[in-house]
């Protein structure tokens, strides 16, 4: 079984027994906090797919760093994470949970790659037309790429919406190559 399968099925595990014991808003707060350690620390991401260094070192270093700042239930978690092995999934498992939840409270995630920023008209545009075409909420973020020579990039989780002048290139080169 791959290793992102697995990660959705530990995530909607985490979800659900969330929902149960209504521990959902400190789960996220905490995971997303993980997250965002681990992404901006090589050497955590690195720790966690390390096989030779032993769980109980993993352990104690996850109680250092995270024990007054996290709240116990989520040390709980990563720690039985690291005892069954799983630990080379925690980022993938994490990033399927934060999907889960948002996915529970209606929100979608949309990532709009632009040459030129968008105006806030042009935001609540794009908002209102993908809440109307999706019926969730729209948390929004924009990414200015000057690489893609104008227009946009629209990311809807693993939808990608390209309208850019680079790929459009792209694909007049392919036409042209095809035809020569």
């Amino acid at each position: 079984m791959s290793e992102i399968r697995i990660a959705k099925r530990y995530a909607r595990a985490v979800l659900s027994t969330a929902l149960k014991s209504g521990t959902l808003e400190i789960l996220y707060k905490d995971l997303t906090f993980i997250k965002n350690v681990i992404k901006e620390s090589r050497e955590l991401d690195l720790l966690f797919k390390n096989p030779i260094i032993h769980k109980e070192k993993k352990i104690e270093i996850i109680r250092i760093l995270f024990e007054k700042r996290i709240d116990k239930i989520s040390i709980d978690f990563i720690n039985f994470l690291i005892h069954k092995g799983r630990d080379v999934i925690i980022t993938d498992m994490i990033d399927s949970f934060i999907e889960l939840y948002n996915d529970y409270h209606g929100l979608l995630i949309v990532k709009v790659i632009g040459f030129n920023p968008i105006s806030d008209e042009q935001r609540s545009k794009i908002i209102e037309r993908l809440e109307k075409l999706t019926s969730k909420k729209i948390n929004l973020s924009f990414i200015l790429d000057k690489s893609i020579l104008g227009g946009i990039i629209i990311q809807i989780a693993d939808t990608v919406l390209d309208s850019s002048i680079k790929r459009r290139l792209e694909l007049l080169k392919a036409h042209l190559l095809k035809a020569s």
